[in-house]
């Protein structure tokens, strides 16, 4: 079969999925995916990767922006459903790093999640283990089964599901991939607890393999605030919070002190845009619920809020992850970030204290409804007037000079979060390059 026909399959089956996951409804065609009316959206791992395998294994990485990462995503969910022990699945604890040095394809997620948040529903489970990674093992000689290893990094323990007479296209998944980046022009990736350097990081970080021989190219990125240079600025800006209002036209509008504009329908709604480039919605509606919303369902709302949201533009909507969720007077905060081609943009300290954010985009949930919410107006852009520019400096020495500046400041072991090559956004209408960033108590430093 070839990739064609696989993704089509995988593809179709993960739109189907999400149909009857948005309507609630049945699932027309189950035999090509099984899942109940009850399941909602997992959530979305961080990153999909390629393990080739063994002692000196690499890793290829699958980006966001290819149409089969929703569909492998997809797969390990119906994967999932289809286990029917969850209530005598135990952990073990042991040499978690060995797992991930096995032929297969790893899931990573930015956040520790539950198996709940990884299925789509409610299991019957033992603990509430928390999962940082998930690796499907590609076995050519036990093709009848399919092994999944949900691990914990922070606390080393894991979890093995085998689960017998399925055929979920991983292996194909994965040979399909493995030929595609089989040539020598690809950049690998080094998992960081087989390298020398894994001392200085925590859990397990891919890390790019780049060199002067095998240099990463990419393009830089412009961020821009559209809506400065929209020539009906107002008239542009009610048709995107209108749908925030059950009765638009009586909504109040008044310009607050500093310039940032104020939309009102009392007891109802809030929104607010302040020029810099930000919109804030608050719901004024009260609402009291009996039953208790998981984080699950909390996420499932953010998501689509996100999506309905009109002045989220299609270029941040589509290259999101989640990269926190907290809790903040009986609300779940849900955090959203930008990847952008494979590699984070972080929003630099002084742009976050400019725009009054946190995150890129930050809705928080409580009783089954958006209580507040809050993105940028910004829309991404590729700089194709500055041409492919390269990465040619291997990890190592950034992480050597991060090292350096934390030990001449006096820490004495600093251990990194992540190493990875990252956009740094720090002001907007501006050239943004992809640099080596390292990762130190949730701060992002360039060294």
């Amino acid at each position: 079969m070839n990739k064609i026909v696989i993704l089509g399959i995988l593809i179709i089956a993960s739109i189907l999925q999400t149909m009857g996951l948005w309507t609630g409804g049945e699932l027309p065609w189950r035999s090509l995916i099984s899942v109940q009316e009850s399941t909602l959206y997992p959530i979305k791992p961080e990153s999909i990767w390629i393990n080739t395998g063994g002692k000196y294994t690499k890793a290829y990485r699958i980006t966001n922006s290819q149409n089969e990462y929703d569909a492998i995503s997809s797969q390990l969910q119906e994967a999932m459903l289809s286990y029917n022990n969850f209530e005598e699945l135990g952990y073990s604890m042991g040499d978690w790093q060995d797992i991930l040095t096995q032929k297969g394809i790893v899931y990573q997620y930015s956040v520790p999640v539950t198996i709940d948040e990884i299925v789509g529903k409610s299991m019957p489970l033992q603990y509430n283990y928390k999962i940082d990674s998930v690796l499907i093992k590609f076995d050519e000689s036990s093709a009848w089964q399919t092994t999944i290893y949900l691990i914990n990094e922070l606390n080393e323990y894991y979890l093995e599901i085998v689960l017998h007479n399925r055929d979920y296209d991983f292996n194909k998944i994965y040979s399909m991939f493995e030929i595609d980046n089989d040539n020598d022009n690809v950049i690998q990736y080094q998992p960081s607890i087989t390298d020398i350097k894994s001392q200085f990081i925590h859990g397990n970080v891919f890390l790019a393999n780049t060199s002067e021989a095998i240099p990463l190219k990419y393009t830089p990125i412009i961020f821009k605030n559209d809506l400065i240079d929209t020539k009906n600025q107002m008239a542009t800006l009610e048709g995107y919070v209108d749908q925030f209002f059950e009765k638009p036209i009586m909504k109040e509008t008044k310009v607050l002190f500093g310039g940032t504009i104020e939309f009102t329908e009392p007891l109802k709604s809030i929104v607010r845009y302040n020029t810099s480039g930000v919109i804030q919605y608050i719901n004024l509606v009260s609402g009291i619920t009996t039953n208790p919303m998981t984080r699950i369902e909390g996420y499932d709302i953010a998501v689509d809020f996100i999506e309905e949201t009109q002045s989220i533009s299609p270029s941040i909507k589509e290259n999101l992850y989640l990269s926190n969720i907290g809790i903040e007077q009986g609300a779940y905060v849900f955090e959203f970030d930008i990847m952008y081609e494979g590699h984070k943009v972080d929003i630099g300290a002084s742009m976050k204290r400019k725009l009054d954010i946190t995150s890129a985009i930050t809705i928080k949930v409580k009783d089954y409804r958006v209580i507040e919410g809050k993105w940028i107006t910004y829309n991404i852009y590729t700089d194709y007037v500055s041409g492919t520019r390269l990465i040619v400096e291997g990890y190592a020495p950034p992480i050597d000079r991060m090292y350096s500046n934390l030990r001449s400041l006096g820490v004495e072991q600093p251990v990194f979060d992540s190493v990875e090559l990252i956009y740094v956004l720090e002001s907007s209408n501006s050239v943004i390059n992809l640099n080596w960033g390292v990762q130190y108590e949730g701060i992002w430093y360039v060294p």
